[in-house]
Parts: structure tokens; C-alpha cells; sequence
């Protein structure tokens, strides 16, 4: 990604994010939905540093352009601390997020059967 960014002209400022996610590789035995729901809760949990985060990096550079991009599971941490901070962010790319899209749209079509 960073060489791609330069080679398309950014020369700016990048930072990477890591939060704790539960690792799916080499398979924790026995592979269950659990394991995908507990780096979920993870997720949200984790979603208040990051928001605290995100609102300090603002202040330090508030005449700056703030782009982010989240990858699968990342998508749950990143959609909770902008809920909560409320930094305005330029951009937000989704890559194979992780979350129904009723998560980002609220007149999207959900299944009515499992949104008890």
C-alpha cells in the first residue's frame, strides 16, 4: 500500500493501527463462530482508545486531511470510534468489511429472521 500510495504522488504522513483481533491462521481448534464473535467484541472494546486516538491526532493536526482505510475485522473497530469521537474524516474505504451493510445504512435490507 505505501508504495502504491507514493507512486500515485502522496508524500505525506501514514501511520498503521494494530488492535488484538483474534488470529484466524494457523486455525485455532476447534474454528467456531466464537472465535470470529469474541475479536468482534474485541473490536468494540478496543474502539475507545482508538476514538481517543483519532480525536488527539485531530488536535495535533487540525488543518489536516484525515484519511482512513480499514481492513475486514478492522471495519467494527474503526465504524465504533468514529461513532464515538465524531473527528471528521475525509475519507473512509471499506475493504472486505467484515459487518452487514446495515451496519453503514440504515435502510438497507436486513434478515428479519436473525435481527431479533
Amino acid at each position: 500500500m505505501f508504495k502504491r500510495l507514493y507512486w500515485a504522488g502522496y508524500h505525506g504522513k501514514f501511520a498503521t493501527v494494530k488492535w488484538q483481533c483474534n488470529k484466524l491462521t494457523p486455525l485455532p481448534q476447534p474454528l467456531t463462530p466464537a472465535v470470529f464473535n469474541l475479536s468482534e467484541a474485541k473490536a468494540y472494546k478496543d474502539s475507545a482508545a482508538f476514538s481517543t486516538y483519532l480525536t488527539q491526532l485531530h488536535g495535533r493536526f487540525p488543518d489536516h486531511r484525515l484519511h482512513l482505510l480499514a481492513h475486514s475485522q478492522g471495519n467494527a473497530l474503526v465504524g465504533e470510534a468514529l461513532a464515538r469521537s465524531g473527528v471528521p474524516v475525509d475519507t473512509y474505504v471499506v475493504t472486505q468489511g467484515a459487518l452487514p451493510n446495515s451496519a453503514y445504512d440504515v435502510n438497507a435490507v436486513t434478515n428479519a429472521d436473525i435481527a431479533a
